[in-house]
């Protein structure tokens, strides 16, 4: 970038030399052209006062009158061409200088003209629709010094991001998009799509056989409290005597049974697990389609998530993910880093054939540079007379000089020339009439 920046010095500082050369050469032809005048006015009027027959001399006399026509043409070009820059002669002249003298003036009046003439609402909607913005964003984001910028600027502003939401916005974050995701009516068809896709791809049956060893573990390791219970409803039911006879049987037959049920239940494709994952559909289908049943469990889910132990649990997982960000974006390959290259693809893809998007885009640029273009043509007034009231008067005209100068100097071998030959016809019909007379 610095050599870019070189090279671009060095070619604006070649382009003011060329300039310059330019600008002294055309400004010794006009110059030497206005000597040719001045010595064509004395050897001119030197031969007609030598001259020895009258016609001879009425002609040196028509040349010394169209070339004095021609010094007095290109002297007051000059003036007016070296009055724009500076005083002619360095005479305290009035309303020469102009361009030292209104520097300021000039600049408010470049700057208004660019504020409010060329930023226009017409040209920038013609600008934006030549420059296609959305194919302009797709190629940058392409750009591979672009997409590697921005990957490691997602790698390594996410972490500063999550950190700097540490007191406490980050769980409350997630807990306002669970909220807004399974909160109110949205609840239902958001959680039946969650359990529906679980249960097409047989992920309950998982769950079903880990509820299912976890009861059995439960029934083995509370036994003795289930068979006491067992025995005392008994008793209560049937009597200290029935109870002290059949109590331990009952409760031995109960127990027993609960283990068959659960057996029953463990296998694969057994008739009650098929019965619950039907029962499960149906729950799905009134979740999915019954308003009242989806507000009932938009409600329920916000009461959950404002309980403390939903709040630590909310602060936990935020520390986790904030941990798994931070080390993730110290790894060499940084799966933040990867995502973003994805997104940034699949975005560029979407701008190059999605004419829609690209429309959108389009319409948000041109909306976006509408809505601040007053204030943008005020500031850009304002930076351009800022900007030329600051520069020192004569470096700014020795710089317009350079510039302009050298188109500047055809008007003084313009003026010369037609002042010559302005005074060639003059006289010549004057001598003509002359000697019509």
């Amino acid at each position: 970038m610095t050599e870019h920046a070189s090279g671009g010095v060095d070619a604006a500082a070649e382009e003011e030399a060329r300039l310059a050369r330019r600008l002294r050469q055309f400004r010794a032809f006009a110059g030497g052209l206005l000597a040719a005048m001045a010595l064509g006015v004395l050897a001119a009027s030197w031969a007609a006062h030598h001259a020895a027959t009258p016609p001879g001399r009425a002609i040196w006399q028509m040349l010394a009158g169209s070339a004095t026509a021609g010094l007095v043409g290109g002297l007051a070009d000059w003036f007016a061409v070296t009055a724009l820059f500076r005083r002619p002669l360095g005479l305290p002249i009035p309303h020469t200088a102009i361009i030292p003298a209104q520097k300021a003036r000039l600049g408010a009046a470049l700057g208004r003209f660019v504020g409010h003439r060329l930023l226009t609402a017409a040209e920038l909607s013609a600008a934006l629709s030549r420059l296609d913005v959305a194919g302009l964003l797709a190629r940058t984001l392409r750009d591979p010094p672009v997409a590697a910028s921005l990957e490691r600027g997602a790698a390594r502003l996410l972490p500063r991001l999550l950190e700097g939401m540490e007191d406490g916005r980050g769980p409350a974050l997630l807990a306002s998009a669970l909220r807004q995701a399974l909160g109110g009516r949205a609840a239902g068809p958001v959680l039946g799509r969650m359990l529906r896709a679980t249960l097409e791809s047989d992920r309950h049956q998982a769950v079903m056989t880990s509820l299912i060893a976890q009861a059995r573990r439960l029934l083995r390791e509370r036994e003795p409290v289930l068979r006491e219970f067992v025995e005392g409803r008994v008793r209560e039911q049937g009597g200290r005597l029935v109870g002290w006879a059949l109590g331990s049987a009952v409760a031995s037959r109960v127990l027993a049974a609960l283990s068959e049920e659960i057996d029953r239940l463990d296998p694969e494709g057994s008739e009650l697990r098929g019965a619950v994952t039907q029962w499960m559909r149906g729950e799905i289908d009134r979740i999915e389609t019954d308003p009242e049943r989806a507000a009932q469990i938009g409600v329920a889910f916000s009461g959950m998530l404002a309980h403390p132990a939903m709040q630590d649990w909310l602060q936990g997982i935020w520390v986790r993910l904030r941990q798994t960000v931070a080390a993730d974006a110290e790894s060499p390959a940084p799966w933040i880093a990867g995502a973003t290259h994805q997104a940034l693809e699949r975005l560029s893809s979407m701008l190059e054939t999605d004419s829609g998007l690209r429309g959108r885009v389009d319409a948000a640029v041109a909306a976006a540079l509408g809505a601040t273009l007053p204030r943008i043509q005020v500031q850009v007034s304002e930076f351009i007379a800022r900007v030329i009231e600051g520069w020192d008067a004569d470096t700014l005209a020795e710089r317009l000089e350079v510039r302009v100068g050298s188109d500047l100097q055809f008007i003084r071998i313009n003026g010369t020339v037609f002042g010559f030959l302005a005074g060639l016809a003059i006289n010549g019909a004057l001598i003509w009439l002359g000697g019509a007379l």
